[in-house]
């Protein structure tokens, strides 16, 4: 069974290692979660970081297919998408499908949502924003009010 561990859950981790207060250690995990991005935002050329005793952050560029299904088309630049898109994507939707109805999938990546002020959580993740959709998710398998 896999087990998904949210940004929350790693400053927690972190907090706990490290002595200090979980409101501190969001504010860093959020700092290196946002340059990570940035930096993998930048694959032109490709970007590999490497993280000693962690592992290897790699974005890979793939060509995109004809007659891929609209919901995992994502936007390309010269018939090449990110890779690390396609992954979030994924996660996200075998995480809806242990929330939802299987039929709901669909219309909740695609629905506007107030939580999101407006935005589709589909478009967050086709542009690098999945982590925000992912503590949406998080909120809403605690049960919180979101």
């Amino acid at each position: 069974m896999k087990t998904t561990i949210t940004k929350k859950e790693v400053a927690k981790r972190t907090a706990k290692i490290v002595g200090e207060k979980v409101y501190l250690t969001e504010k860093i995990v959020d700092g290196v979660f946002a340059a990570l991005r940035e930096a993998m935002g930048k694959t032109n050329p490709e970007v590999r970081i490497d993280i000693r005793d962690f592992g290897v952050f790699a974005v890979r560029t793939i060509k995109t297919k004809n007659g891929a299904r609209p919901t995992t088309r994502l936007k390309t630049r010269n018939g090449v998408k990110n890779a690390v898109a396609l992954d979030a994507l994924a996660q996200v939707r075998e995480k809806l499908h242990s929330l939802v109805m299987p039929e709901e999938v669909e219309r909740w990546l695609h629905a506007r949502l107030r939580i999101l002020n407006g935005r589709r959580p589909i478009d967050l993740i086709q542009n690098g924003e999945s982590d925000r959709v992912l503590e949406v998710l998080a909120c809403l398998e605690e049960g919180s009010h979101v």
